[in-house]
């Protein structure tokens, strides 16, 4: 696929307030777009439907789950273009997406609504309902009409984890960088057995006296303990990656671990300490199994 993810994030944090997005400049009416939109729509066989909104849209497939609100977070598929024909943006991949609705430009909080889960809609955004008079950076100029072709893979409320083959090149990048030789579990997280240990294995309901540093893939520190005696834990109530990274070795034992955001903290983080979908990388001594 090719990259053109980080064009559409400028869909994100949006504001659709005409106060701060068309500053310096007079916006057009969507009734003044009007002719270009039938006329594209017209060409390429679209049967487009007016909304009171100004914009114009056509249900290829109305799906059968959720219909978004505006507090739910959508995970969709597309494809953008201007109605010149040139292509600006599209993803196929909907695990990278997931955005509060509420959070994109006006023409997604109006046309998503108008589908459930699994739906697909193609819509002809009007510039006011988009980038307006401002346009955005070199990719949409002032004025643009805006044409999406969307599937609503997903809807939910709160966030959704990282699909785990999606921090596979970084986790990867991480450990040929630091001369990691990692081993992928079925699991997902990927480790090395540093010293395999003598003593017992863990268990989950195992008491587990560790030394440990915790990284970012940054490189950067975000917890560490040298005294096992402080750091004893139930090996249950730890992160999955944990659970399942520390029957690899036995009492006694070293593992570096990386474990992917789903087996870590998730798609909320963990305070101010770890952001959201953060990988993280652990390298563990195993002092004691009781």
């Amino acid at each position: 696929m090719k990259n053109f993810l980080p064009v559409f994030f400028l869909l994100v944090v949006f504001i659709s307030g005409c106060s701060k997005k068309d500053q310096g400049c007079s916006p057009v009416t969507p009734a003044s777009e009007e002719p270009q939109i039938l006329a594209y729509a017209n060409a390429n066989g679209i049967t487009a439907v007016k909304h009171n909104s100004g914009i114009y849209y056509e249900v290829i497939e109305p799906g059968y789950g959720t219909t978004p609100a505006m507090n739910s977070n959508v995970y969709i598929t597309y494809t953008a273009k201007l109605l010149n024909g040139y292509q600006f943006d599209q993803s196929a991949n909907a695990d990278s997406t997931g955005w509060p609705l509420g959070s994109l430009i006006e023409g997604f909080q109006v046309g998503l609504p108008l589908i459930k889960k699994g739906g697909r809609i193609k819509l002809f955004i009007p510039s006011s309902l988009a980038y307006s008079c401002n346009g955005k950076g070199a990719t949409i100029p002032p004025n643009s009409v805006l044409y999406f072709d969307i599937t609503l893979v997903d809807v939910t409320q709160g966030c959704k984890p990282m699909a785990v083959r999606l921090e596979e090149p970084q986790i990867k990048a991480y450990a040929t960088a630091n001369s990691i030789t990692a081993v992928k579990d079925s699991s997902g997280i990927y480790y090395q057995v540093i010293d395999s240990g003598s003593g017992l294995t863990p268990t989950l309901t195992s008491k587990v006296s560790v030394t440990y540093t915790g990284k970012f893939l940054n490189g950067v520190v975000f917890d560490q303990s040298a005294n096992a005696a402080t750091s004893t834990f139930t090996l249950g109530t730890l992160i999955k990656g944990w659970q399942i990274g520390l029957p690899l070795i036995k009492k006694g034992g070293r593992i570096k671990l990386i474990v992917p955001s789903a087996l870590g903290y998730g798609c909320n983080g963990a305070g101010a300490s770890i952001p959201p979908n953060a990988v993280l990388s652990f390298d563990i001594t195993l002092a004691d199994v009781q």
